[in-house]
């Protein structure tokens, strides 16, 4: 199981929907993650959810490593699997997004848990 490092302090965190290409996504501590035959099972401990990628955001979630931006990983991409850059950006961008918005990424403003929670 894959359990991201810590993250730093400081600037406040980023809106998903505002995630650009400079951004470095970092996956979040609370994010934990397996590979099961090619596809990356998460499970967030702090909003205690599942999460299960297929293969193509199993390989950009597994990227991530808070050190490269999403244009960076994009062009990466790209070149590795023989892609369009144009298009293997808007792809990365929006798979990136989203695990924001699902509290996976460190630094991200996710979107409201809405589940409904049931108290004892």
């Amino acid at each position: 199981m894959r359990r991201p490092a810590g993250t730093g302090a400081g600037e406040a965190p980023v809106p998903y929907g505002l995630i650009g290409a400079d951004f470095c996504p970092r996956i979040r501590p609370t994010a934990l993650s397996v590979e099961i035959d090619g596809e990356v099972v998460i499970y967030d401990e702090e909003r205690a959810a599942v999460h299960k990628l297929n293969p193509s955001a199993s390989v950009i979630f597994s990227s991530l490593d808070g050190s490269t931006t999403v244009g960076q990983l994009s062009a990466e991409l790209a070149e590795a699997f023989g892609l369009e850059r144009d298009r293997m950006g808007h792809d990365v961008l929006v798979a990136v997004r989203e695990f924001g918005a699902k509290n996976l990424l460190a630094g991200v403003e996710a979107e409201p848990d809405r589940r409904e929670h049931t108290l004892s």
